[in-house]
């Protein structure tokens, strides 16, 4: 008795799966032979237990084909989906080449801007300097001009009264008379 009723429980529980499962498949599910259904030609089992004779039941060799041309599509998809991957890994590759070129085209741009900045600011520097030196510059250059007619000065000074000086150094040096110092006195 114990058998009979867990076999009543086990018909109950695959007819409440399979209840289940109808709704799912939304009446694509065909019985095979051994209450197997098949959903768009793969081989679906539940629980061996069957929902009748189908009205169009695939024999075996029809199921392979339907199986094999499943397995190509699924091939033929899993194809596709490489492909794409492929290509969204080259695209990735692509914008990271092209991410590194604007970052590389961007840090030339920067650094041409810093140049460009400092040579204007350095040539801005030159004019203030030139500007707040320019009147040293000149106030030098006068210095230097006047040092200059100096030296012009003393070097045709020397040059006429040369021969004077020479006459007047040897005279005194040439021309001794022997006389006693006023401030030599003579004691006796």
């Amino acid at each position: 008795m114990g058998g009979s009723v867990w076999g009543r429980h086990l018909v109950q529980e695959a007819e409440r799966k399979r209840e289940a499962l109808r709704p799912r498949v939304g009446g694509g599910l065909q019985q095979g032979a051994g209450g197997r259904g098949e959903v768009g030609g793969v081989c679906v089992c539940v629980l061996g237990v069957g929902w009748g004779e189908p009205s169009g039941t695939l024999v075996a060799s029809e199921r392979a084909s339907a199986i094999t041309t499943e397995m190509a599509s699924q091939s033929q998809g899993i194809q596709q989906l490489l492909q794409a991957e492929k290509r969204a890994a080259e695209k990735v590759a692509d914008a990271r080449k092209r991410k590194a070129r604007r970052l590389k085209q961007a840090k030339e741009e920067a650094q041409m801007e810093v140049e460009q900045y400092r040579r204007e600011r350095e040539q801005e520097f030159q004019s203030k300097q030139q500007a707040a030196m320019g009147s040293q510059g000149n106030l030098s250059a006068e210095v230097e001009q006047a040092t200059r007619r100096q030296v012009q000065g003393m070097q045709s000074s020397q040059q006429r009264n040369r021969e004077r000086v020479l006459a007047q150094l040897l005279g005194m040096v040439c021309d001794v008379r022997p006389q006693v110092h006023p401030n030599y006195r003579i004691a006796v």
